[in-house]
């Protein structure tokens, strides 16, 4: 008799009968995956293909993993049938003994990998390890509570496991459980009777970089997995920052101490492209930074954990009052043409109206008490704080400078001439004055059509994308319990010295 649970094990169970399973995906894979955006999967004990096809329907590129030959050669034939094929590798190898070349994935998948205690445990933690940072882990199993059903299950209790267990064996603060539960869902027991079964769903977001790619962000027009790869050269110069937060003004800082005059040779958002955004594709993106024969400076709004941190380049980080940064974001939102965006991007039109937009105040307190993940919201106020802190915890290696926005206003010139310092660029005395200048909130604004990140047209109006540049906005709008309010939630969600820092 085969090895339980061994290869050759479930060649016999497969060559067994025509078709094992039904054919059709897992409800448990489809429930939770099926609203996300595709990237790289990893589908663990793939068996005849279901859940790998289903998701390369989807737009996923699939690495489909079984012991099996005779599953996976089922797969590929079920796949070769569609349109697909070329987006699924099938691989035949246990993953106990062998999971080298099996990189970090966007999603990784198990449903209903039935085995003891101590294997499944060593399976599962593999499994782990191999998801990127914003990547997610979805596992699925039967739950303990079938055992006390008249339904299918085998009368082996060691191959069980709970929800609940699989949550405790994740680092806290690597990981967001998202769900941890016995999902009920409609099965048939033995005598043909329609009961409700309970699977053990555990689905679990890495929110922290573990060693090789970064934390990838994404949203409906940015996707930080633009970054991975990027070729970097020496003297690149990366500038991370929140929206609303100083990006245009490091960006054009950059650009003068490179070109040292304040006639910008193109537009700055050619000169300092956003890789990030989804409205350029990135081919295009590419293409322009590897025929630029200056120095680089890229603009993006992710954080530094989901970006690659190269020796080669400085990274540059704008830090603003929060406060300010989200009252600047709420005007900047009534310019933009969401109609446009959608259009460039390829959205649909809603279904329904938009609702009316709460006033500022209103908007503003609920912005404040907002727990939205980082990864899913970068402009929430917890969104912001972990960019900052982020950056902070970075703040003592060489290439990497945190700039204030109200220092920016108060000491142009000796924050540019600090910047131009720590990025060994030289600048003749004489040049100084004029390009001080240029820099400044004023002169920006007055040629807001050169320097407005706008390419597809998704402004109203460049003029208004420099509304006001000043600091304290945020805290006129505040009453001074809604203030004492906000500095309670930001204390619990970075360092004491960088608020004290920021807020200075």
């Amino acid at each position: 008799m085969s090895e339980p649970f061994g290869a050759a094990f479930w060649n016999e169970r497969y060559s067994g009968a025509d078709r094992l399973w039904s054919g059709q995906p897992n409800e448990g894979l489809v429930c939770d995956v099926a609203d996300l955006p595709p990237g790289r999967a990893l589908d663990a004990g793939c068996g005849e293909g279901a859940d790998a096809i289903w998701l390369a329907t989807r737009g996923w590129q699939v690495t489909a993993v079984d012991l099996s030959a005779v599953a996976l050669q089922r797969g590929r034939e079920h796949a070769d049938k569609s349109d697909v094929a070329t987006r699924i590798d099938w691989q035949q190898r246990d993953l106990l003994a062998d999971a080298a070349g099996l990189n970090e994935f966007d999603l990784v998948t198990a449903q209903f990998m039935q085995l003891p205690e101590e294997p499944r445990q060593r399976l599962f933690t593999m499994l782990a390890d191999r998801v990127r940072g914003g990547g997610l882990l979805l596992i699925v199993g039967h739950d303990p509570s079938d055992l006390e059903l008249d339904v299918a299950r085998p009368p082996m209790p060691e191959l069980f496991y709970s929800a609940a267990e699989l949550a405790a064996s994740l680092e806290p603060r690597d990981w967001e459980i998202q769900a941890a539960q016995a999902r009920g869902r409609d099965g048939t027991d033995r005598h043909g009777k329609t009961v409700t079964v309970h699977d053990a769903v555990l689905r679990a977001r890495r929110i922290r970089v573990r060693g090789g790619l970064p934390v990838r962000y994404r949203s409906v027009d940015e996707d930080s997995g633009r970054w991975d790869g990027f070729p970097f050269r020496d003297g690149d110069v990366v500038i991370s920052t929140r929206s609303k937060s100083g990006t245009t003004w490091l960006q054009m800082i950059c650009a003068l101490l490179v070109f040292q005059t304040p006639e910008l040779p193109e537009s700055l958002t050619r000169l300092s492209p956003w890789l990030d955004m989804l409205l350029t594709p990135l081919d295009r993106v590419m293409s322009r930074l590897e025929a630029q024969p200056h120095r680089r400076f890229v603009k993006t709004h992710t954080p530094l954990d989901g970006v690659p941190v190269d020796p080669r380049a400085s990274y540059l980080v704008a830090a603003r009052h929060p406060l300010d940064m989200a009252v600047s974001l709420y005007h900047q939102g009534d310019n933009l043409d969401r109609k446009k965006m959608r259009e460039v991007i390829g959205l649909p039109e809603p279904t329904d109206p938009a609702p009316p937009r709460r006033e500022l105040h209103d908007w503003l307190v609920s912005w404040i008490d907002d727990d939205a993940s980082h990864l899913d919201s970068m402009d929430s106020l917890p969104g912001v704080m972990w960019h900052l802190s982020d950056a902070w915890a970075r703040r003592e290696q060489q290439n990497v400078r945190l700039v204030r926005y109200s220092d920016l206003g108060h000491n142009l010139d000796d924050e540019m001439r600090a910047i131009a310092q720590w990025l060994h660029i030289d600048v003749p005395e004489s040049l100084w004055p004029q390009l001080v200048a240029a820099a400044s909130f004023d002169s920006m604004r007055s040629n807001a059509d050169r320097l407005t990140p706008n390419p597809s047209g998704v402004m109203k109006s460049t003029a208004a994308f420099f509304r006001r540049g000043s600091s304290g906005n945020g805290a006129e709008v505040l009453t001074d319990d809604e203030l004492a309010h906000y500095h309670v939630r930001v204390a619990a969600m970075a360092p004491a010295d960088m608020l004290d820092w920021l807020h200075g």
